[in-house]
């Protein structure tokens, strides 16, 4: 979801989270599609925000493999030994899509961590499978546990591989004084 980046205001991790004990947790994810805050490890993996809604987001990412590198990281950077995308990869975008849509059904003051992911690789993604969504919803929700299913979709509709995640709600801790 670029915006217009002239409009914005990035928030330090402190910052993010004192926002996040006065929004919902579909706000947060909004304010990260925003940019208003950016995640270390997400930009490592150049994923961005297509969409968020309460109990759905959609992620995009194109894998660096042997023919799509770019500047300041080496070609190849999310192969295997194979030639292939690394699982892992495709393990920590299903994680990170199923947290984010997991943090959609928060209230204030609230955050989560997931509790248990099982995944699952139907094909493999090489350079040629291009560009790759990856779509999370939220399909339960018992006490604080958050069940998610996220799938990785290429350009066909394939699903390349899928994840269900339970996430547990809690509150925030105290701030730090």
């Amino acid at each position: 979801m670029p915006i217009d980046q002239t409009e914005v205001v990035r928030m330090s991790r402190a910052e993010f989270n004192e926002y996040a004990r006065n929004h919902t947790g579909l706000e947060c994810v909004q304010a990260l599609a925003d940019e208003r805050f950016t995640v270390p490890f997400q930009s490592t993996l150049r994923v961005e925000f297509e969409s968020v809604a309460k109990g759905r987001v959609e992620l995009s990412f194109t894998p660096l493999l042997n023919e799509t590198g770019v500047e300041g990281l080496e070609t190849g950077a999310h192969e295997n030994s194979v030639g292939t995308l690394h699982g892992g990869v495709l393990s920590s975008v299903l994680d990170m899509a199923g947290g984010y849509v997991a943090r959609t059904e928060l209230s204030e003051n609230q955050s989560y961590f997931v509790t248990g992911i099982k995944v699952e690789y139907m094909r493999a993604v090489t350079h040629d499978t291009g560009r790759l969504r990856i779509v999370a919803t939220t399909y339960d929700q018992v006490g604080p546990n958050i069940y998610t299913r996220a799938e990785v979709i290429d350009s066909d509709g394939n699903i390349m591989a899928s994840a269900n995640l339970t996430c547990r709600a809690q509150k925030l801790a105290p701030a730090q004084g």
